[in-house]
């Protein structure tokens, strides 16, 4: 009978997968320190959801049944009231309803959206958190149990309130401070901005620099109209998590006095691009500290942006990242000691932090840099970073000397400040030389003695790194 029972429950699961009978659940969190209000809008044709707005307080979380091949979108209001007569309106993310419930209206912009269609091509759910309509508070989904290349987690978990250019700040009477970040779009009203008319291409409507503000903020959310190729997520089988103020991993940027990194754990920049951790190559017991890619991260020297000990690799999985009494970082493993900064300034109130541009920095409570990484590239420019000329002291980039050898190698990247010209050279002769004149031009900013890029005329946000590879080739990195 038990044999009997089991059967016809797999039976009737088979029957209820094939006839898509089992459905998609959300369960919407609230990790923000102030209260929520979700709304909820079906796309036209497709059955509306149980719901369509709610109020979650800190902590709280609610689980909705979506119906089958479900698509449409969820968005959080801020700052809600009720007047005198009962109206319910919200300061961002307000549906017009005129009650918590938005009964099939959208939200006003700028507000964070979360865009699903489920059950789509081949099966699968596709999803993105989407920032073209601007922004109004952090956001991330996190598929549960499903499958498929590209299902992993997607959202805007910065703080954009704060990074946003004055230009696009919105402010409310009735809320202190900024409430919420503008679309260029919305603010603007430019077809530039808008994808539209002359610009209604992907071939003519390309990035602008309010939408590189938000996609380096942001790199796991739609930043603009044509932003598809690193925005969009699917998945085959799965739930979701819909989550407001939250990280995409939990996970600190910071190292502090007192505390300490071993070969097994990382600390992750805030905006979740990059992390900092040990490395071993594939078939090697050496052991390297270093600084990644991390929504990338496939364990590869390819996904590599900075390598610490580049020279004074350690034998054995022992090795730690800590504070030595000076207030400076070291690394050890008892026996090997590896002086990383070198600062008489630190002390009690020294602390490093992974910054959102990959930079690793020694700082104190007042905020002064005493060191930062970015002053010693290995075999990669981040943008930001700069190549100093002769006159104020060679900074300069060398390649690895093998894939599965991050020690200097034998090509150089120099900068030659008066002849403003760029050069590899291979164990010191010349290999490359190229004045910074046309695609060179577009990408690297000269200012007096060194030069840094992107420049404001660069605006393919693809590129995230330069990168001089052991062949001695100079390679523009894609995302």
């Amino acid at each position: 009978m038990a044999q009997l029972t089991a059967l016809l429950v797999s039976l009737l699961t088979l029957v209820l997968s094939i006839s898509g009978v089992i459905s998609t659940n959300f369960t919407i969190i609230n990790k923000c320190e102030y209260t929520v209000w979700p709304g909820i809008l079906s796309d036209p044709y497709v059955p509306a959801m149980s719901t369509t707005g709610f109020a979650l307080q800190n902590g709280e979380s609610m689980t909705i049944t979506a119906p089958n091949s479900w698509a449409g979108r969820f968005w959080g209001r801020t700052n809600c009231s009720q007047d005198s007569t009962g109206k319910f309106s919200c300061v961002t993310g307000d549906c017009g309803s005129g009650k918590i419930e938005c009964s099939g209206n959208g939200s006003a912009m700028p507000a964070t959206l979360a865009e699903f269609t489920l059950d789509g091509a081949g099966g699968f759910d596709f999803f993105d958190v989407s920032l073209v309509d601007g922004y109004n508070l952090p956001m991330k989904v996190v598929p549960q149990g499903g499958t498929g290349q590209n299902c992993s987690s997607a959202g805007c978990v910065a703080d954009l309130n704060d990074l946003c250019p004055p230009e696009l700040k919105v402010t409310s009477a009735d809320a202190d401070g900024n409430v919420a970040c503008s679309s260029a779009c919305m603010a603007f009203n430019q077809a530039k901005y808008c994808c539209t008319g002359a610009y209604i291409s992907p071939s003519t409507c390309k990035p602008s620099i309010y939408s590189q503000i938000f996609k380096s903020a942001c790199p796991q959310a739609y930043s603009y109209a044509y932003d598809d190729k690193t925005s969009t997520f699917s998945c085959a089988s799965a739930n979701y998590t819909i989550s407001f103020c939250a990280t995409l991993h939990n996970t600190s940027d910071t190292i502090s006095p007192g505390q300490s990194l071993n070969t097994t754990e990382t600390i992750v920049s805030a905006n979740e691009i990059y992390g900092l951790g040990f490395f071993s190559p594939e078939n090697s017991n050496k052991h390297y500290l270093v600084i990644y890619k991390y929504t990338y991260w496939g364990g590869s020297y390819d996904d590599i942006v900075w390598v610490a000990n580049r020279e004074h690799p350690f034998p054995n999985s022992s090795a730690i990242l800590t504070f030595n009494s000076d207030g400076n970082l070291v690394i050890s493993d008892g026996r090997l000691l590896h002086v990383l900064t070198h600062t008489s300034s630190g002390g009690k109130d020294t602390y490093a932090r992974l910054l959102n541009t990959g930079n690793l920095v020694l700082t104190n409570t007042v905020s002064h840099i005493l060191w930062q990484s970015f002053d010693y590239p290995t075999d990669t420019l981040l943008p930001g970073m700069k190549l100093k000329d002769a006159k104020t002291g060679w900074s300069l980039i060398t390649s690895n000397t093998s894939i599965q050898d991050p020690a200097p190698g034998r090509f150089s990247l120099h900068y030659l400040a008066s002849r403003k010209e760029l050069i590899v050279t291979e164990e010191s002769e010349p290999y490359w030389i190229s004045s910074l004149t046309g695609v060179l031009a577009d990408i690297f900013v000269i200012d007096g003695d060194y030069i840094t890029w992107p420049s404001s005329n660069y605006t393919n946000e693809d590129i995230r790194s330069i990168r001089l590879d052991v062949s001695g080739n100079f390679i523009l990195e894609r995302v």
